[in-house]
């Protein structure tokens, strides 16, 4: 009786270092585990950081530009290219109005606006 009661707790004994191998091994891979998911937190908070400085820097980027467009579209040349285009856009109407390609104003079409403007 005596051996097999000594040969089952050689058996026990065998089992429990084999757990705890087991369970060193799962440590061990659980720590791996850990240091790879801090790794890849650490990665995407740097990815945040650098994608918010990209936005800020095209958004001041973007800011510039339309700086720029404003104080170029507010000139004094963009005002008088305006005015030459309209008084162009007069003059080819009241010419096409003499060659006939137009039909000449109708100044009861024309409520609540002056006679000069009426032929544009």
């Amino acid at each position: 009786r005596m051996s097999g009661v000594q040969g089952g707790l050689g058996e026990h004994k065998r089992d429990i270092l084999k757990l705890r191998e087991e369970t060193n091994g799962l440590t061990v891979k659980s720590a791996s585990h850990e240091v790879d998911i801090q790794k890849n937190s650490d990665a995407a908070r740097k990815l945040e950081k650098q994608r918010n400085m990209d936005e800020q820097n095209w958004k001041a980027q973007m800011d510039a530009v339309h700086d720029v467009l404003d104080t170029k579209v507010n000139e004094k040349p963009f005002e008088d290219l305006k005015h030459c285009t309209a008084s162009l856009t007069k003059g080819v109407v009241k010419f096409a109005q003499v060659v006939g390609v137009f039909p000449g104003p109708r100044f009861d079409d024309a409520e609540g606006v002056d006679q000069s403007e009426a032929d544009v």
